[in-house]
């Protein structure tokens, strides 16, 4: 693979960064679309299961950085997909919160040891160290764009979702699952 070697250092890891995001994407978007899901109905998913309460429409656009509309009509369909439903708050009617169905959460668990196992999601499980370091620069990236766009980050709700075994359980499901790429070709 060709590093492309500009002259100014922050260009460099800019570009790195937005080629990094760019391809990962491509990888779990390929993946994903065999499941008839996108990456960002997978997201969403992922941020639901997570959350110890429901969550407005307003709420996950927001934690997800995505524009209110696009998440409202992505909702839409993932709960008639039955993967997410829909209620009006009891405090406030008018208020819509949105949770993960049991179908939902199944098919979640289903979907995350496929796209983590690959060999192509196995880059972002570096050392302990260097998944800390890189955590910290990517933080430093997003606050900064935020503090320009003058937007504040919305803490995350309460969480149950623990992901923490996830290494040591998809280490042991990586010789027992089979994964095809989208060409139908086996990966190794």
């Amino acid at each position: 693979m060709y590093d492309w070697n500009i002259c100014d250092p922050s260009t460099n890891t800019w570009l790195l960064l937005v080629q990094a995001y760019q391809a990962s994407r491509r990888v779990a978007e390929a993946e994903l679309r065999r499941y008839r899901i996108t990456l960002g109905q997978f997201h969403i998913l992922m941020l639901l299961a997570s959350s110890k309460v429901a969550l407005s429409p307003g709420e996950i656009a927001s934690y997800l950085f995505r524009e209110k509309h696009t998440t409202s009509e992505r909702l839409t369909r993932m709960e008639k997909a039955g993967y997410v439903k829909k209620h009006r708050s009891q405090e406030d009617e008018r208020m819509v919160r949105v949770e993960i169905t049991p179908d939902g959460k199944e098919f979640l668990y289903q979907l995350l040891p496929r796209l983590v196992c690959s060999r192509h999601a196995t880059a972002f499980f570096v050392s302990e160290e260097g998944n800390a370091q890189l955590n910290a620069f990517l933080r430093g990236v997003r606050d900064q764009s935020l503090q320009i766009l003058r937007k504040r980050l919305t803490p995350l709700p309460p969480t149950t979702f623990d992901l923490s075994g996830l290494r040591t359980y998809l280490g042991s499901l990586r010789n027992d699952v089979q994964l095809d790429k989208p060409d139908g070709s086996v990966i190794e």
